[in-house]
């Protein structure tokens, strides 16, 4: 507080308080927030004394502070995990829906109720009443995955995650990542009004995963690289690591039950896409998708940056760092 004497801190601090108040748990991720307190009463005599305002000298202007509230690693951590979370999320739907939308044949729908199934194991998506689900049934639940309020479990409970976490450290990021929250918060909005169309969904799922390009770049090349920055990017690295990990896993244990060649090609097309790597085995082998090539390049391939191995590298080079410092 400042006055005609100068200023002081006055006594207090911050205070987590959580979002109900018979909560058992005070966490931020479940609703809680951080309230200032201000203890009343006059000043001891030994108390914090009046400072004289001064002007700002070369240790103000070259100032390198090692604390980090708690709070703002905590948040900076989740932040990281759900904008990877709701882009994989994001990516499962769209994979699904636009198998729907071209599920023609009877190995499209193989391919759609192949992605489904993944999605289920996950817990990505809600599961349906049949143990052989229809297309209709396959529709139902994804754009309950997608934009209905009813299962929290999903993209959009995950979004409203993604900018509770990012309103509490919304001083680490620039105008320009602020406000790509704010769009993906509009069309969120917008969406959640009614249910939408297939079309509708796939258009709104291609907005979220270029918000979730957008907010990766930002992360690498607006944010400085303080302790806080890398507990974002080790949020991001986890989650991923976690979700290629499931992905890989259900998918094989799946594959050794489909038969027919063209079915298992088009169960590892689907692998790739959910993985965001179909561009690069097109790339790399110019061949149809194969089982041994995509598994070797999404587990061992360390220059691929949606393989295990690159998490797992990544993962202990910021670690190395934060333990450093």
């Amino acid at each position: 507080v400042a006055s005609a004497e100068g200023y002081r801190v006055l006594p207090g601090g911050l205070t987590r308080v959580a979002a109900d108040a018979d909560a058992e748990v005070v966490s931020m991720q479940r609703g809680g927030a951080s309230k200032d307190t201000w203890v009343l009463g006059e000043r001891h005599p030994g108390g914090e004394p009046w400072q004289w305002l001064r002007p700002l000298g070369v240790a103000d202007l070259v100032r390198s502070d090692p604390y980090l509230p708690s709070r703002v690693v905590e948040n900076l951590f989740w932040f990281g995990r759900y904008t990877e979370r709701c882009e994989d999320m994001a990516r499962l739907l769209r994979v699904g829906l636009s198998r729907l939308v071209d599920a023609g044949t009877d190995d499209d729908t193989a391919a759609l109720v192949s992605a489904y199934q993944t999605g289920v194991a996950l817990k990505l998506l809600p599961e349906a009443k049949s143990k052989t689900p229809s297309r209709r049934d396959i529709e139902t639940q994804l754009l309950t995955a997608l934009c209905s309020s009813e299962w929290g479990d999903g993209l959009a409970g995950n979004i409203r995650r993604l900018l509770w976490v990012g309103a509490q450290v919304r001083e680490r990021f620039s105008l320009d990542n602020w406000h790509a929250l704010n769009r993906l918060q509009h069309q969120l909005q917008a969406y959640s009004k009614s249910k939408p169309s297939l079309s509708e969904a796939l258009a709104f799922l291609d907005q979220m995963l270029l918000a979730s390009s957008a907010l990766a770049g930002f992360a690498m090349d607006d944010m400085t690289r303080d302790d806080g920055w890398r507990f974002l990017i080790i949020g991001r690295r986890i989650e991923r690591l976690d979700n290629l990990a499931g992905t890989l896993a259900r998918f094989l244990r799946r594959y050794v039950d489909i038969t027919g060649p063209l079915q298992r090609e088009l169960s590892v097309e689907v692998l790739l896409e959910l993985c965001d790597s179909i561009i690069t085995y097109r790339t790399r082998y110019r061949a149809q998708p194969e089982l041994l090539p995509a598994v070797h390049m999404l587990t061992t391939d360390d220059g691929n940056p949606h393989a295990l191995a690159f998490q797992v590298r990544m993962l202990s080079n910021y670690m190395t760092r934060l333990e450093a410092d």
